[in-house]
């Protein structure tokens, strides 16, 4: 099996929305029931958050598309940290 990231592209913003806004995981990491004070963002909230910077291929803060076996199975953001050398 081969497990690899793939950055994600300003026209992947809808894909990328749907699996991180409605996974099977989110009941467990936002939104009720579990964080009732904390809703899924809908799709415009998403967009105003998530800047066309998050979908370049630079930058410390940055959203993969996730890749298994070359099929499409989720997403991920990344925070990319420098090292104070580079």
């Amino acid at each position: 099996m081969s497990v690899n990231l793939q950055n994600a592209a300003p026209g992947d913003r809808r894909m990328i929305y749907d699996w991180l806004g409605h996974s099977d995981a989110i009941p467990e990491m936002l939104a009720p029931p579990t964080f009732s004070d904390a809703p899924v963002l809908d799709f415009e909230e998403f967009c105003a958050d998530y800047h066309d910077d998050a979908f370049q291929d630079c930058g410390l803060f940055r959203l993969f598309g996730i890749a298994v076996d070359d099929g499409e199975t989720g997403a991920n953001p990344v925070l990319v940290q420098r090292s104070l050398n580079s």
